[in-house]
């Protein structure tokens, strides 16, 4: 009796009898590698991809701007932070905004980025209404995308206008994960859709996802975490994502209009350390000769300031006259 091929059946059986009737449905190896997935395909591309991600950064920051402006390049076709997109039809839930406030900013980013009409005629869609989480928001979404299956990035700004108040009897960490767990069930029905939701940052320091307001649920709750955060390079927009292979920050810098370049990391990077050394070379040049004096009158980081000398010195435009004082030099290249 070829024992082997018995065994082989009754473990089949098994696993049938398990996936038709157990709460938990299970499969083997086979099963699983027999599956074929497509790869995922991004709306900004190796950046946001399908799903729920969170966008975070301090109050006036500029989340807003910076989200707004990453739809219409979306809708439009543009790259965005040097990174290829996947042009779709777009909703920007502007939920603190009036729509006289949303057109007037709308406006002011198409004649910065240079975006016309016909160029998100079709595609660029907005509110300033919606329904709380666990109070019709789901069902609102999820009819809206049914509707409208050319939609495939979402915007909700801001976190606080569809989250409702914590039950008494939940922890903070479980009404933080449930938020994730909402937007994620509307996720599961339109699986090519992004949605990316704008929230604050807490007052202090720390890493990207620690200064992130809330508990770590919030941030466990959903696939990927974008955090701005104000460091010695300025600002840079860190990124957390299970989907997302290239994970070094992306500077962030601000064209002559103050809107968001969304420069790629290279450019963005180059542009900071250009305005920065002209900062302290401009505070050299009025007399201004120790790091301390100079980071004061700048209002850069100090760690900044120090590489910027450095730099200055080692390409023989400033030299050091003494220890800790710097003054242009007598040649400069």
């Amino acid at each position: 009796m070829d024992t082997t091929n018995l065994e082989g059946r009754a473990l089949a059986l098994w696993e049938q009898d398990k996936e038709e009737n157990s709460d938990i449905k299970i499969k083997s190896w086979d099963s699983l590698n027999s599956q074929h997935f497509d790869p995922v395909k991004f709306i900004i591309n190796d950046l946001l991809p399908p799903g729920v991600s969170l966008l975070s950064g301090k109050p006036k920051q500029g989340k807003s701007w910076l989200v707004h402006a990453m739809l219409l390049m979306v809708a439009a076709g543009r790259n965005a932070f040097g990174l290829n997109v996947n042009q779709s039809s777009v909703l920007y839930m502007a939920l603190e905004d009036s729509e006289r406030r949303l057109k007037d900013r709308t406006r002011i980013l198409m004649d910065s980025y240079q975006i016309s009409d016909n160029d998100i005629d079709g595609r660029f869609y907005v509110t300033t209404e919606a329904k709380k989480l666990g109070d019709g928001l789901e069902e609102q979404l999820i009819e809206l995308l049914s509707d409208n299956i050319v939609i495939k990035f979402v915007v909700i700004d801001v976190l606080a206008r569809i989250r409702q108040q914590r039950k008494g009897n939940q922890s903070v960490y479980e009404s933080d994960y449930e938020v994730g767990k909402r937007l994620k069930d509307i996720s599961k029905t339109h699986p090519d859709v992004a949605f990316l939701i704008v929230h604050h940052n807490n007052k202090g320091d720390g890493d990207s996802i620690d200064s992130v307001s809330g508990s770590h649920g919030l941030t466990g709750g959903v696939d990927n975490a974008l955090v701005m955060m104000n460091t010695g390079n300025g600002i840079e927009l860190h990124i957390n994502g299970r989907d997302i292979e290239n994970s070094a920050p992306i500077p962030l810098s601000k064209n002559k209009d103050g809107m968001w370049t969304l420069e790629s990391r290279e450019k963005a990077k180059s542009v900071f350390n250009s305005e920065t050394r002209n900062k302290v070379l401009s505070a050299v040049i009025d007399g201004i000769e120790t790091p301390k004096d100079i980071v004061e009158e700048t209002g850069l980081d100090s760690k900044v300031v120090e590489q910027q000398l450095y730099r200055l010195v080692k390409i023989g435009t400033l030299e050091k006259p003494q220890r800790g004082t710097y003054v242009l030099a007598k040649t400069p290249s």
